[in-house]
């Protein structure tokens, strides 16, 4: 078991237009920074939209969301989760990509889900609820990780 591991999930829209050929640059790209700092997660895409799950050490996944900050591809960048856990959910992933720009690779539904549990950890009044929204959020990962 790794010591002191974090996990952030965001949520930003896409500032420029999202090809399939854009979504795979971003994918050789954080593959390659976050397997060099330690991060692993996944990254999803849908319509204009993105949801990313980070894990890492804390100054590796502070470091690589300021990065993300900085990338002119995102606007509208949300937290909508950062703490502790004690073991990574997407440990084989340095940069998992699901979603895309248009070759449907990720079930429709299950996308659907975790988008709408996105909505729901930003909503003002959902901090109370947001330990069970994540939880539910990372299930709906693994799940459509595993369908990929």
């Amino acid at each position: 078991m790794e010591v002191g591991l974090v996990h952030l999930v965001y949520s930003s829209r896409a500032a420029v237009e999202i090809t399939d050929a854009v979504l795979a640059k971003i994918r050789d790209e954080g593959m390659r920074n976050n397997g060099d700092h330690g991060i692993t997660g996944l990254l999803l895409y849908r319509d204009g939209a993105f949801l990313q799950l980070l894990e890492g050490t804390h100054d590796a996944v502070e470091q690589t969301y300021r990065k993300i900050h900085d990338d002119p591809r995102h606007t509208d960048i949300r937290l909508l989760f950062r703490g502790p856990c004690s073991q990574r959910t997407y440990s084989y992933y340095n940069m998992g990509v699901l979603g895309s720009a248009g070759d449907g690779s990720a079930d429709p539904e299950i996308l659907t889900n975790i988008f709408e549990l996105a909505t729901q950890a930003d909503r003002p009044d959902a901090r109370v609820e947001t330990d069970a929204i994540l939880g539910e959020m990372i299930n709906q990962f693994i799940k459509l990780s595993r369908a990929a």
